[in-house]
């Protein structure tokens, strides 16, 4: 919940949406927390992917990303498996060495706010991970993309499982988010 109150102040505060309209969608919406709040205003056409992208880059501090061009190597998409990409909305782009220091993960999402996707692809790469914001319709286009040669030694997945804010305080704590 608390993400989801997060990203609507921001989308409030960059005018992309009255807090008429985020309090009257919220009311309509009391069972479908599960639902990210940013998928479900795009689903709806309440807001637009760039625009959502643009403020949240903004607002956020995270930078943003275009994927139109982008082409990450086999090595760095076999990192995210291409359900977990799809079941997040992100995509792995690069990994940054630096140093001695461990390598980092930059990925693309939708919403740097929701932390569960990111602790995930923390988890199957190993690696730290950090967020880089693209529009939902370039993640979408660059997964259908990048994917398409499917592998047969691709790992498989686990479901989805539950964060508690303990967990990723010390995901954050570690440096993992």
């Amino acid at each position: 919940m608390k993400n989801r109150n997060h990203l609507g102040e921001i989308l409030v505060k960059a005018g992309l949406l009255s807090q008429a309209a985020l309090d009257a969608f919220s009311a309509d919406q009391p069972g479908s927390l599960a639902t990210p709040l940013a998928t479900a205003l795009l689903d709806r056409g309440l807001v637009d992917d760039r625009d959502l992208a643009r403020a949240l880059s903004q607002e956020l501090s995270v930078p943003w990303v275009s994927l139109a061009r982008a082409e990450p190597g086999r090595s760095v998409l076999s990192l995210v498996p291409r359900d977990v990409a799809e079941r997040h909305t992100l995509v792995p782009v690069y990994v940054r060495r630096e140093g001695l220091a461990p390598p980092t993960l930059y990925v693309a999402t939708v919403d740097p706010t929701r932390e569960e996707g990111l602790y995930t692809v923390a988890i199957f790469s190993g690696m730290a991970v950090r967020p880089l914001v693209a529009p939902r319709s370039e993640i979408r286009a660059a997964i259908t993309r990048w994917y398409q040669r499917r592998s047969a030694d691709e790992r498989p997945t686990l479901p989805a499982v539950s964060v508690s804010e303990a967990d990723l305080d010390d995901l954050r704590a570690f440096g993992a988010l």
